[in-house]
């Protein structure tokens, strides 16, 4: 008796998913672009409250190693938690980024 009582409500739902989904308003690139920008915004303060930005720290390093002649694929555990797999050429596509402040890079 609880599961048949329970269907008109996930039927409600369902049709205000339904209908929230199918809104025109959802298929406008203006729409689209707020949802992702906001969506990545949410997503960059979290990871800097958490403080986990590690593949940046990754990629920071080895542009850092490279200038200085350092090995770019030895553990450097005292600056991130992981090893780099990237070689010299992703060091200067990522030198942009890196030159930065962390909270901007």
């Amino acid at each position: 008796m609880g599961i048949v009582s329970s269907r008109p409500q996930i039927n409600s739902k369902l049709k205000f998913v339904t209908s929230f989904l199918h809104n025109p308003k959802l298929k406008e690139n203006k729409t689209i672009l707020a949802i992702w920008l906001v969506t990545a915004a949410i997503t960059v303060i979290a990871k800097l409250i958490i403080g986990k930005f590690n593949n940046y720290k990754i990629f920071e390093g080895v542009y850092n190693h490279a200038i200085h002649g350092l090995t770019l694929y030895g553990p450097y555990p005292e600056e991130y938690g992981d090893v780099n797999l990237y070689g010299i050429i992703f060091s200067f596509i990522i030198s942009p980024f890196a030159i930065l402040p962390q909270w901007l890079g």
